[in-house]
């Protein structure tokens, strides 16, 4: 598993946001179910595109990670508005849970994405440390 931190992170963030949901019952409990799983599946492939690119084009991470960032962002101001003006939607789920929980998935993924990203370009650069001769 390439990003193992983040991956079990996600997973278990998923299932408290389901038993949260499940207390809170109703719009609200959909609304924050609903708004953790889009964000924990937006910054999965977010930090899985970051993983692939410093693997394979190291020189394009940094653009892979403000993709990420522009993409989470651009999906919050979809969910926001779609939440606000389409009427069935905004009677099944809560738009201020929704937006909390997506939010904090996006924020729960950067310390744990940071250390396997970290973890994952120590190991590309450790060959290359290691075959340097001194003598």
């Amino acid at each position: 598993m390439i990003l193992p931190k983040t991956t079990l992170g996600l997973a278990v963030g998923v299932l408290v946001s389901a038993v949260v949901g499940w207390g809170l019952g109703g719009a609200q409990g959909w609304g924050a179910f609903a708004g953790f799983t889009f964000g924990a599946t937006l910054s999965g492939l977010s930090v899985a595109w970051q993983a692939h690119c410093m693997r394979y084009r190291p020189e394009r991470v940094m653009r892979a990670q403000m993709e990420g960032f522009a993409i989470k962002l651009g999906a919050l101001g979809v969910f926001a508005l779609t939440l606000s003006m389409v009427e069935p939607v905004a009677n099944a789920l809560n738009w201020r849970a929704f937006l909390l929980a997506y939010a904090a998935a996006v924020v729960i993924v950067l310390p744990l994405s940071t250390l396997d990203l970290s973890r994952l370009l120590a190991q590309a650069r450790a060959p290359a440390l290691g075959s340097r001769r001194t003598a």
